[in-house]
């Protein structure tokens, strides 16, 4: 049960975070994705500090980077299709990009089985997809699909409204940044899942994102400086909600890295659910509207939810 604990907790994160990034991304303001990453980068490095003594290898980070040279692509690609998806936060609702971002719930699943069973791992896979579980999955990936088709539809009625508000003057160009993440996303999870698994643990992977993200922060600092020709200032009060978004970031990651540790197949798609929290804080917080359609696609999410948690209390 404590996987299932973790990726709540996990859930719980990414959907503060998501919040935090809506308030932090001004669309007057065509820096706010470099100011985010950032934010996001400094994070990672006072973590790969503050992990140091936990590394499960004791491997210094230089020397555990150049063992897994290969696998750093993948962090890197991750932070950088992040910093592509904060960029249609300026043309989004929270509530549209949220389940286009985690529509590829059920493909890493998918995937890691394949490979788990191309390993000879049959044991392990069915294990883990009970009757009760299975059932809860499809419930979930089912209710995200529907999600995203009732988004899709959305958008489109709404089309004519955000044509007139500069805001949304891309319309559906600006899909291009949350799909973009959505495959970071699905390549991320599946490489993530199998290497913990395989050949490493779950502080000394997380001190490799750390590791990247930092990467990724810095360039963004460096093309933040550039463009705007001046200083950014971290910690000015306007900053607030990028700094919480970070932390909100990191808290959630370490989280999910332990959970996915634990059941691969189980958290892949349920992880994805996470979007049901932005949607409903983003109805409170950022006042979006929410159709009842939507309403009963996060019911039917929250149902899947709720019998894995049933499922896994009944088989510990």
């Amino acid at each position: 049960m404590v996987w299932f604990g973790l990726t709540l907790l996990a859930m719980l994160g990414w959907g503060v975070e998501d919040v935090f990034l809506k308030l932090g991304s001004d669309r007057d303001d065509g820096d706010a994705q470099y100011k985010i990453a950032a934010w996001l980068g400094l994070v990672s490095g006072v973590s790969l500090i503050v992990l140091r003594q936990l590394s499960e290898s004791g491997l210094p980070l230089w020397q555990l980077a150049l063992e897994h040279k290969f696998f750093l692509i993948v962090p890197l690609v991750y932070g950088a299709t992040m910093v592509l998806s904060n960029v249609g936060l300026r043309y989004l609702e929270m509530s549209i990009m949220a389940p286009v971002e985690n529509a590829s719930g059920a493909f890493p699943m998918i995937i890691m089985i394949v490979y788990f069973l191309s390993t000879g791992r049959r044991d392990s896979v069915l294990g883990e997809l009970s009757f009760l579980n299975c059932a809860a999955t499809l419930c979930i990936i089912g209710g995200m699909i529907a999600l995203a088709v009732v988004q899709k539809k959305l958008f489109r009625q709404g089309k004519e409204i955000r044509n007139e508000n500069t805001r949304y003057r891309f319309g559906a160009l600006a899909l291009i940044f949350p799909l973009i993440f959505c495959l970071g996303d699905t390549i991320d999870t599946v490489v993530g899942g199998i290497m913990l698994q395989d050949e490493i643990g779950e502080i000394d992977l997380f001190r490799l994102y750390c590791l990247m993200f930092f990467v990724v922060g810095a360039i963004s600092y460096i093309v933040l400086v550039v463009r705007s020709k001046e200083v950014y200032h971290f910690f000015a009060v306007s900053e607030v909600p990028k700094m919480a978004a970070g932390v909100c970031e990191s808290v959630a990651y370490v989280a999910y890295i332990y959970a996915l540790a634990a059941k691969p197949l189980l958290v892949a798609p349920l992880i994805s659910a996470y979007c049901i929290i932005s949607i409903l804080l983003s109805r409170i917080f950022l006042k979006e509207k929410l159709h009842l359609q939507q309403y009963l696609c996060i019911a039917v999410i929250v149902t899947g939810i709720v019998v894995l948690g049933i499922s896994e209390g009944l088989s510990a």
